[in-house]
């Protein structure tokens, strides 16, 4: 799963984009939960780090 993806997934679930932050990654917000997703091109995230980002948004 690429960081496009997890973003949709994130703005389906109500997150709104924030900011983007230094380099490459972008931070989102729901409420008082903010999850930062990296941005490298359609690089596939790894799997740690894919399952890092779905726990702080409380997806999984």
């Amino acid at each position: 799963m690429n960081a496009r993806q997890v973003i949709r997934i994130l703005e389906d679930n109500g997150f709104e984009f924030e900011r983007e932050g230094k380099g490459s990654h972008v931070i989102y917000r729901k409420g008082t939960i903010t999850v930062t997703v990296p941005i490298h091109g359609k690089k596939e995230l790894k799997l740690k780090t894919l399952n890092a980002i779905l726990k702080q948004a409380g997806l999984k």
